[in-house]
This record gives structure tokens, C-alpha cells and sequence, in this order.
């Protein structure tokens, strides 16, 4: 088998820069968001109007001195820069699936206003993955202990070494992640076994060809409106930056190092049989990644299938007298079901990224399950633990689906033969090349570089 691959989008994918675009980053024409370039707009600003710009700018969102929704709106209407003029100073613009007023969108990573899939993104689910099939093959077990009030996940090793989640008398999972990562030679980042596998990024792609800003909701809240302490917080739909379904990036390498291997061995000579295992699994990537996708896509069928009439009973409680009343409508158990059957169908080695793709695709949260209800699809015993706000049977409690009852992050892996042109320019000063978004301090400081007085 090779190490050249493309990776396909089966449904929208979301692996977030840890940014958002605000009203005064953007404008909105026919349907698509332009993302506008911050040099580009003051250049684009008369001289004898940027007194009044920058003035507007400091006061935007304060609607007794800034009138306008976003940027779009204003360079239209108080500086008449034409929609016709928008493409010469955006970074970009992206289509807009869903409607609805926009107060941010989470950016999707890029490179300067290039869209690529990370290779930590593929390592950390293949990662994932191999912990999920090491631990099964071990027979790890997992159950809940109960002192006092207290109610706690405990771990049992192979020898019969009993960890405990708990700390001063509260639930406390890291030593049981301490002690997995230290039995799979994970706990010292200099020396990690996963050292040997080596992903790179995907060549990028323009941002217009593969992007899209889709609505993203909770689906198993049980209130718009949550009590968090002392505040209350709004349940509202995210807009997000999702590469669409159907999308194809090329270029990834995915290599398992035998020089790092020879290396590792003698760091971990005293615990070679370990290692063998291990890195043996590690070779074996695909399959522990085909093992662990299926018992995922079937948790998640099983979850909607399953808890659909309470689901359905609390969209309509949580969103039905909201100002996003329309979810009511729109979720159909039937068309997510389908959804998840076609990525399951698409015979090829699924593999789940990005951010909104759930608890259990970055977890081993399906083994502790099974452990606990004797079914992979049941964790309500371990929400009784980690649950706070929500149903027990409800957890993970983060599950939110797109409009169009798609989940996030499924894509499939395929063997490519073809080495495509290396991306020329490809990360090597991908922060010096990244936009800024326009915020006050940051237009303020542009201004005073180029001389201008600005309080």
C-alpha cells in the first residue's frame, strides 16, 4: 500500500482558525459574504472621508452613532462603494447556505485564503482511533463507583490495577487519561510512540471553490435559554465556515516512520512487548480507523433512532417560541438516518474531523459506554457523571446538526496514485500571510502607521 491520499468531504466539515468574523468584517450581496481585506478598504477610502471612517468604525455597534447592520453596508451607503467594487478589496467571498442576521462567523482554517485539511487533524483521529482498538484488544473495563454522594467513572487495567476518576472528592477524569496515555507510551511528548506516524497537510485550495456558511445548532438542548450561574445564555444557531460535502483535497502523506521506530525501540527496550503491540496497531492504521468509525457511525445511528420522539419534543420546546422557531420544522429524523446510511455505504475508510463532530469522535467515550450498559450505543451511565445541565440520556450533549440534518466532519480516505504538483507556496509563512480581521485596535493601528492621528 502507498502513502499518497485524498481525503473526500461526505458532509460539511468545520476544522476552525479560533477566529470570527464580525458585522465590520463583512458584507452580504446576493447571497454570498464577502470577506473584506482591512489594507485594501483603506486604500479604497478617500482621503478627505477617513476622519469619518475611522470615526465610524470605533463606533460600530453602538446604534445611536453607527446605523449600519455590517462593513457591506456601510461603504455602500455612507462612502458609495458599489457592490460591483467589493471583489477588489475582500480577501475573499463564500456562499451562504442559510439565512438569518449575522453577529459572527467562525472562520475555517486557512492558508492566507487557502482552504487545506491539517495533518494533525488526520493524526489526531487516527490517534483516537488506535487508542480505541488498543484498549479493546487489552481488556480495559470501566464501571461507576458510587461513595457518599459522589458518583465516578473507575478504570481496571489487564493486571487488575483499579484507577480511580475522582480527586478531593470530585469527579476528576485525568488520572484515568494519565494512566491510558502512560500504558500507551504517550505520557512524554519527546518520546511518544506516535512519533512514527507522519501526516502532512492537504494542498490547499481556494477558499471561493470549497467553502460555504452554514447555520449549526444544537439538537438535544432541552431550553433556548440556559442558567449558567448567575447569567442566562441564548442557545443561538453558530454561522460557520464548512467546507462542503463532496469537496476533494489531494496531497496528503500518510507514513509510518520505521527509522523513528528503530529509534523508539531503544528508548522503550524495557518495554518492548508494549511497543510491539503498539506499533504494530500503528501499521495496521486502516484498520483500526475502519473499527472504530463503524462503532461510531452505528452509535450515532443508534442515538437518533432511538431518543428521535425525545428529540423532536425538545427542539420544539427549546427553539418553538424562540426567534429560531423555524428548526421546528426543519428536523427530520428521517433525512439525518439517511444520511448517516450513505456515509456509512460509501465503502471506502471513513474518518471523522473538525470541530461539532462530537465527544465521541475524539474520545474513547464508545468503550466506557460499553463497559457501562453493556451496548457501545448506550451512555447514559456515563452522563449520570458528567452530565450537569442536560438528560442523562441525552449525553454527549453536544451534538448539533446543520440545517439540512447533516452531522459534521465525516470524510473518506482514499488511496491516490497520482502525486499532484507540490503546493508552491505551501505553509512555510502561513502567519505572516494570514488577513487581519478589522477590528477598532487593529484599523486604529493601521491608521497610525501611515501617519494618521487617531486618539
Amino acid at each position: 500500500m502507498g502513502n499518497s491520499f485524498k481525503i473526500e468531504t461526505l458532509s460539511p466539515v468545520h476544522i476552525g482558525s479560533g477566529n470570527t468574523f464580525k458585522p465590520m468584517d463583512i458584507g452580504e450581496y446576493e447571497r454570498y459574504i464577502y470577506i473584506f481585506d482591512l489594507d485594501k478598504v483603506i486604500e479604497k477610502i478617500p482621503e478627505h472621508s477617513i476622519d469619518k471612517f475611522t470615526e465610524l468604525i470605533i463606533n460600530f455597534g453602538d446604534k445611536n452613532k453607527n446605523k449600519y447592520k455590517d462593513m457591506g453596508q456601510m461603504l455602500l451607503e455612507a462612502f458609495g462603494i458599489g457592490y460591483e467594487q467589493w471583489e477588489e478589496i475582500s480577501s475573499y467571498k463564500v456562499k451562504r447556505k442559510d439565512l438569518g442576521q449575522i453577529h459572527e462567523v467562525y472562520e475555517a482554517l486557512k492558508y492566507g485564503n487557502k482552504v487545506y485539511i491539517p495533518g494533525s487533524s488526520i493524526k489526531g483521529a487516527i490517534r483516537t482511533a488506535i487508542v480505541y482498538s488498543f484498549l479493546k484488544r487489552e481488556g480495559y473495563k470501566f464501571y461507576l463507583k458510587e461513595t457518599g454522594r459522589i458518583k465516578y467513572l473507575c478504570m481496571i487495567k489487564p493486571n487488575n490495577e483499579e484507577v480511580e476518576g475522582v480527586y478531593k472528592g470530585n469527579v476528576d477524569l485525568s488520572k484515568i487519561e494519565e494512566e491510558i496515555k502512560k500504558d500507551m507510551l504517550m505520557d512524554d511528548a519527546t518520546r511518544d510512540v506516535f512519533k512514527c506516524l507522519n501526516i502532512s497537510d492537504s494542498f490547499p485550495t481556494p477558499a471561493e471553490n470549497c467553502l460555504e456558511v452554514r447555520k449549526i445548532y444544537v439538537a438535544n438542548t432541552t431550553s433556548f435559554v440556559k442558567q449558567r450561574g448567575s447569567r442566562k445564555i441564548s442557545i443561538h444557531p453558530l454561522f460557520v465556515e464548512c467546507i462542503r460535502p463532496g469537496e476533494v483535497f489531494n496531497g496528503l502523506k500518510i507514513k509510518v516512520n520505521d527509522k523513528a521506530i528503530e529509534a523508539l525501540s531503544e528508548i522503550y527496550r524495557n518495554r518492548k512487548h508494549t511497543f510491539d503491540k503498539i506499533t504494530e496497531l500503528i501499521k495496521n492504521w486502516r484498520s483500526c480507523l475502519m473499527e472504530f468509525t463503524k462503532d461510531l457511525i452505528n452509535a450515532e445511528k443508534s442515538f437518533w433512532q432511538n431518543n428521535s420522539n425525545e428529540i423532536k419534543a425538545n427542539i420544539t420546546s427549546a427553539y418553538g417560541n424562540s426567534p429560531h422557531k423555524y428548526i421546528t420544522k426543519e428536523f427530520k429524523i428521517e433525512d439525518l438516518i439517511k444520511s448517516l446510511e450513505d456515509i456509512e455505504q460509501s465503502g471506502q475508510v471513513l474518518i471523522r474531523i473538525g470541530k461539532y463532530s462530537g465527544y465521541l469522535t475524539h474520545s474513547i467515550g464508545l468503550l466506557i459506554a460499553k463497559g457501562l450498559s453493556g451496548t457501545s450505543y448506550n451512555l447514559a451511565g456515563f452522563g449520570k457523571i458528567l452530565s450537569i445541565y442536560n438528560h442523562d440520556e441525552l449525553f454527549p450533549l453536544t451534538r448539533r446538526l446543520t440545517l439540512d440534518n447533516q452531522t459534521l466532519g465525516w470524510c473518506k480516505l482514499v488511496e491516490s496514485d497520482d502525486d499532484e504538483k507540490e503546493g508552491s507556496e505551501y505553509l512555510e509563512n502561513s502567519d505572516s500571510e494570514n488577513k487581519q480581521n478589522l477590528n477598532s485596535g487593529n484599523l486604529k493601528e493601521a491608521f497610525k502607521s501611515i501617519g494618521w492621528r487617531i486618539k
